[in-house]
């Protein structure tokens, strides 16, 4: 079933709210591609999506041959651990809200095969009888827990974070300590990479504000599978500097205009500028800053 195929956006908070309030488990859900979390459950895409951020970090501090890895919300798999340890990876960490990633270990042996036929070189995973094995042969780990997770990772292991549309779900009260985290367990020297989509996941606009923040934020509409915080572009890089980070974006995607009328906003968004209520989706590259924690601001 293809919700924004064939559903207005007001449709499809209904249908998801009622499905999800239903007590049938991910896994199910998955079967149908309702609900599914990003489409890393396929070899290629999850390449392509890797290399891409990965070469948008170099392109501000180059990564060393041999590196630690983390990925943010990796969704229905864990690809990111292989294809990170192809890449050259000593040691790569997938967190994620809950357990939704597929556990079989013949898919993961299938995209080291499609690595290896590009030339890199996996790990061998034939030995690997199940999905406990194949990370210990990886030496990776797969957290489940979200932010609260991040506090399982040692201060200054990390060489190089990443995710691909995945920072705009972050509950917007747990933003700032994520952001804080991820300053905390990134190396001096790191980097990070981020692709972030402002778009209301309902119907591609802006029908996300709308909503009070009462509404909005509520255990219904947080667990209902089209949550995105809110949190503007302003917003995002603000919470990051705060966090001591220092950042330019790499590409922006805009509306011509706002694509909601700000009268039909909730008064605490009508306040943001006509740029800022364009940029639907942009890509974020971020570092430590250094000395006194000032921050370069580098504007879209």
């Amino acid at each position: 079933m293809n919700f924004r195929k064939y559903l207005p956006w007001w449709a499809r908070i209904g249908a998801k709210l009622l499905l999800s309030n239903l007590p049938i488990p991910y896994s199910w859900w998955r079967k149908l591609s309702l609900f599914r979390h990003g489409d890393m459950n396929l070899p290629e895409p999850a390449i392509d999506k890797f290399h891409h951020h990965f070469e948008l970090a170099n392109t501000v501090r180059p990564l060393p041959t041999e590196f630690t890895t983390l990925e943010l919300g990796p969704g229905d798999s864990v690809f990111s651990v292989v294809i990170a340890r192809a890449w050259g990876a000593t040691a790569a960490i997938a967190l994620d809200a809950g357990d939704f990633a597929m556990r079989d270990v013949q898919a993961y042996r299938r995209t080291a095969e499609v690595l290896n036929r590009q030339g890199r070189k996996c790990p061998d995973l034939s030995d690997a009888k199940d999905f406990d094995g194949m990370l210990g042969r990886l030496n990776a780990r797969y957290l489940t827990r979200g932010t609260d997770s991040l506090a399982e990772i040692s201060a200054g292991s990390i060489d190089y974070i990443w995710s691909c549309v995945v920072l705009e779900h972050v509950h917007r009260d747990e933003f700032a300590r994520m952001a804080r985290e991820m300053r905390r367990v990134l190396k001096p020297g790191g980097v990070m990479a981020h692709s972030i989509d402002l778009r209301d996941h309902l119907g591609g606009g802006l029908n996300n504000l709308r909503f009070s923040a009462a509404r909005w934020e509520s255990r219904l509409f947080k667990h209902a599978g089209f949550y995105t915080n809110r949190l503007g572009f302003r917003d995002l890089v603000g919470l990051f500097e705060e966090a001591g980070f220092v950042w330019k974006t790499a590409q922006v995607d805009r509306w011509p205009a706002p694509p909601l009328r700000r009268e039909l906003m909730q008064p605490e968004f009508r306040g943001r500028s006509d740029d800022d209520l364009c940029i639907a989706g942009f890509q974020l590259i971020l570092w430590p800053a250094e000395g006194t924690g000032k921050t370069a601001k580098h504007e879209p």
